[in-house]
């Protein structure tokens, strides 16, 4: 049976999931100036080379000696014919410059992506690497519909319904909820709703099959109903999201002021907090929301315009990118619950302002990257967490105080204050993540590699 949902996995640039990376001309080869690769015949001391590469204008620098490879300084300029001069020669079985090769991110064929700084912001691209979302996690937007034809949304929505005229077309009169790109309809034309329908939205979401829901609004008072709703969604294992509001001082809304509800602040493109973005002890994560463009009906509305897009500021704009991020980790990591994905944003975001959550940033600002790459396993949660809680998912191996880190550590590890300081002793590869909080890790001159990494309060010593 189909789920009755809506399947867009970045809400706030529906496209970047829609399209593929666009097909461009082969890039002509780039390579490291004044440096090439020299392969010799086994048993050829390093004197023996150097000489041999003087006679050619090139230098012995280093090598490779697993495989009999030098590295030779060259006159920039002379890569090419130094090489096909060495590869002549009796001792040498092959010659090359030394090539570049640069970390991949899958980049959306829109030809508007340049406009988006929010995705680069959060490390999107490095994330879409890795993933770029599944049809089986559904994200849920609570706000004023959809316009389900627009070309970056066509496709992508099921049968969802509306609160304001108890029907099941949400179609969109506002425009906020198609630049969030939402399906289950609660705020009229003019961008408002009550609790109760904010409310009937959070409990048909949960009951039809959402993962995540986006809450790209809010009211200042209290309400027991909607805290039931969203207590009630939570239960079932969805992950929710929700404005911090657009105050500019304090006092987050509801409903991202409940416990069950990630509240996201805004930021700008140089990850400073925005002007208008509301502060307070429940704010969670941060994400991108000044000047985002997304799309918007292209008929008669408050938000509507002849183009299809428009930029707009605000909360309304970070949450999405928040809980996008929240449904591509789902997809990524399906085993995880909406607990355990909370977590991990929580310990993967980029730390921004104080140190540690704060009252701007929360934890910091979201990084899919992190959190997709972020390996281990999790403690029984309580059902529903105090916003000031940080909980340290256990890692399996959790480092002993002193202990001398040496080789490969499959499964991810953890290191905190009770097991510091750490000793790196040889190269250590961490398979699975690393998070390192306030710990003191001495070097002695060798190398640490994880293939994800958070450090909070970390000290290196060398």
């Amino acid at each position: 049976m189909p789920k009755k949902w809506i399947s867009v996995f970045f809400v706030l640039i529906a496209i970047a999931f829609i399209g593929f990376p666009a097909q461009a001309d082969q890039p002509s080869p780039e390579f490291a100036p004044g440096r090439i690769l020299v392969r010799f015949k086994p048993g050829l001391p390093i004197q023996a080379r150097d000489a041999h590469l003087k006679q050619f204008g090139a230098w012995y620098q280093s090598e490779i000696p697993q495989i009999d490879v030098t590295v030779a300084g060259v006159r920039e300029g002379e890569e090419f014919t130094v090489v096909d001069q060495l590869e002549s020669t009796d001792p040498v079985v092959y010659a090359e410059v030394n090539g570049l090769v640069h970390a991949i991110e899958t980049i959306p064929n829109d030809p508007r992506w340049p406009e988006q700084y929010g995705p680069v912001r959060i490390k999107g691209p490095q994330a879409w690497d890795l993933s770029t979302g599944s049809d089986a996690v559904i994200i849920s937007v609570i706000d004023t519909g959809v316009a389900c034809s627009h070309e970056d949304l066509v496709g992508k929505c099921v049968a969802g319904f509306d609160f304001v005229n108890n029907d099941p077309d949400p179609s969109d009169d506002h425009g906020h909820g198609t630049h969030v790109a939402g399906i289950v309809k609660v705020l009229n034309s003019g961008g408002s709703g009550t609790w109760e329908a904010v409310a009937a939205g959070n409990v048909w979401a949960a009951d039809n099959g959402a993962d995540v829901i986006n809450m790209s609004l809010g009211g200042s008072g209290f309400s027991q109903v909607m805290k039931d709703a969203v207590d009630y969604a939570y239960s079932k294992g969805v992950l929710i999201f929700a404005a911090a509001g657009n105050s500019g001082g304090e006092g987050v809304l509801y409903p991202a002021r409940y416990d069950s509800v990630i509240a996201v602040a805004a930021t700008d493109a140089a990850d400073n907090r925005a002007s208008f973005s509301t502060t307070g002890p429940e704010v969670e994560l941060a994400a991108p929301g000044v000047s985002n463009l997304s799309s918007v009906p292209t008929g008669s509305c408050s938000l509507c315009d002849p183009s299809g897009y428009r930029f707009l500021s605000g909360t309304s704009m970070a949450a999405p990118h928040a809980a996008g991020t929240g449904g591509l980790l789902l997809s990524f990591r399906s085993t995880l619950t909406n607990v355990e994905a909370r977590q991990v944003l929580q310990f993967t975001a980029a730390d921004k302002g104080e140190a540690g959550r704060d009252r701007f940033y929360g934890f910091g600002l979201v990084d899919a990257y992190a959190a997709l790459t972020f390996g281990g396993e999790f403690p029984t949660p309580t059902p529903v967490p105090e916003p000031t809680q940080t909980p340290v998912p256990t890692l399996t191996p959790t480092q002993e105080p002193g202990t001398a880190v040496c080789g490969k550590i499959t499964g991810g590890a953890v290191w905190t204050v009770s097991g510091s300081p750490f000793y790196l002793t040889c190269n250590a590869d961490i398979k699975g993540g690393l998070t390192a909080i306030n710990v003191e890790i001495q070097l002695h001159g060798y190398s640490l590699a994880a293939t994800g990494t958070y450090f909070q309060g970390v000290r290196m010593i060398p």
